[in-house]
């Protein structure tokens, strides 16, 4: 299904007043407080960490510093301070055309919540909108650029809106083969998207904890998918909610362009790894993209 997008707004904005929420990092299972402060124009979109005071704790949510796309998007700085899990947080605010603002964490991962960014999206909506003079930057897509990795496959295409088509194909019956195409938008973000709840078979659960990863998940932040139904109390939101939350981790992913997108993006088996590296193709042909102010 298309639906079409409202226009962003020409002009940078910021959120009117600062917000906060505590929860478990999904991966590490540790308490996270985390705190959305309004920043001046053209500043961008900055992680601190504010647990760490001895070295550089700013991380801005740039691709170039990506350093992990395992089971989620990570980015750290020179100084090896990182943070984890950002992508839920980064689609709520490209969705909601914000900006410039700066986010403190004092632990190494974001908050995990309901493993959806409906909660992220209702802090940012409860937070207002402050409008400000510096125009609003749009990476514009010139010419095609194509990645693949295994069986992932992704495009970028000129276009005169954002507009995502993401598929999925899985082998298990009860995820299957599901795609969304949608222009991007603050009403079709909040209606359609923003509960979408992260996943994982049941079979990938052990070795995540094998792995180190998974510790603070759990039936309330993740849907758990066994061989012939999900194992969550109350089911899916959607029938189609694993498509609609890859779609949300999409979108935190191009956030990191640095700008709102004007191009089309095509995904198949979508992740984390291949829209990194559909950004990373992207900005590595000066011919292929340009920063424009409308």
């Amino acid at each position: 299904m298309v639906t079409k997008a409202s226009e962003f707004t020409n002009l940078q904005q910021t959120i009117a007043q600062q917000v906060s929420c505590s929860g478990i990092g999904l991966h590490t299972g540790k308490q996270v407080n985390l705190l959305i402060k309004p920043a001046m124009a053209d500043s961008g979109i900055c992680f601190y960490r504010s647990d760490i005071e001895d070295k550089n704790n700013k991380i801005p949510a740039l691709v170039k510093y990506v350093i992990d796309t395992n089971r989620g998007t990570s980015i750290g700085n020179a100084n090896g301070v990182h943070i984890s899990t950002v992508e839920h947080l980064l689609a709520a605010l490209l969705a909601l055309g914000i900006d410039n603002v700066d986010i403190f964490v004092d632990a190494p991962e974001l908050p995990a919540m309901d493993g959806s960014a409906e909660i992220f999206t209702s802090l940012l909506l409860a937070a207002g909108v402050n409008v400000q003079s510096s125009p609003r930057k749009f990476i514009r897509v010139l010419k095609e650029i194509e990645v693949k990795s295994g069986n992932s496959f992704a495009r970028l295409t000129p276009h005169n809106h954002f507009t995502v088509d993401v598929g999925i194909d899985y082998e298990n019956q009860v995820i299957g083969e599901k795609s969304i195409c949608f222009d991007v938008s603050h009403e079709y973000f909040v209606q359609e998207l923003a509960k979408a709840r992260t996943f994982a078979l049941r079979c990938e659960v052990d070795d995540l904890y094998r792995s180190g990863k998974g510790a603070g998940g759990s039936l309330d932040n993740c849907i758990v998918v066994g061989e012939t139904m999900v194992e969550n109390h109350g089911g899916l939101w959607r029938d189609d909610e694993f498509v609609r939350h890859k779609a949300i981790d999409v979108l935190g992913d191009m956030s990191l362009a640095g700008g709102a997108i004007l191009g089309l993006y095509y995904v198949r088996h979508a992740s984390h790894r291949i829209n990194i590296m559909a950004l990373q193709e992207l900005f590595s042909d000066d011919d292929a993209w340009e920063m424009v102010t409308l």
